[in-house]
């Protein structure tokens, strides 16, 4: 894989998703890089559940860019790419919607899609406790770190946050271009 150029600056392609190419920025080495030096003792399980939990927030920061770009397909805008930063995504469009009530579609997609994964989450935990009688019980023998409940928690928080932390109505968040589309 070649890194890319331009809009896209140093990033390298990941992956591939509804015709939407996903890349992840120079940058987020560091992060990881961030991340791994916070824990106490380095083990393989601080390191696993550590990496793991990185791939479940960027995870749903991709579904909430695939959000916006599966919208904005729909009102005939293409996406040059999804890049993910330490501190988030961006769908870049290469222009911006023709009407604002396109705008605002584009822009609520992603909330819109955190707030989904929050209720499948909440559904998945509820049929898990309901088969096994308790959620406790499921994967007794994985660490804490790594446990069915730790795991079904972070993606709520992950997904809450994201939704409520992109809904602020400040410019270039989607609360802002919500807002401004209302506006106008």
């Amino acid at each position: 894989m070649a890194w890319a150029l331009g809009r896209i600056g140093w990033s390298l392609p990941i992956a591939r998703i509804a015709g939407t190419m996903i890349y992840v920025h120079w940058t987020f080495a560091l992060l990881i890089v961030y991340v791994l030096l916070q824990q106490e003792t380095l083990t393989v399980e601080s390191i696993v559940s550590s990496l793991l939990l990185l791939v479940i927030v960027f995870s749903c920061v991709v579904l909430h860019e695939l959000g916006h770009s599966l919208t904005a397909r729909v009102y005939g805008i293409p996406v040059e790419a999804i890049v993910l930063w330490p501190f988030g995504g961006a769908a870049l469009l290469p222009r911006e919607p023709e009407k604002p009530h396109h705008d605002l579609f584009i822009s609520a997609a992603g909330p819109v899609v955190n707030l989904l994964i929050v209720i499948a989450a909440i559904s998945v935990y509820i049929i898990v406790g309901i088969i096994s009688g308790s959620t406790a019980e499921v994967w007794d023998e994985l660490p804490e770190s790594l446990s069915f409940d730790y795991l079904i928690a972070w993606i709520l928080a992950t997904n809450i946050f994201l939704a409520l932390f992109n809904l602020i109505p400040a410019l270039p968040l989607d609360g802002g271009r919500i807002l401004r589309s209302v506006l106008l």
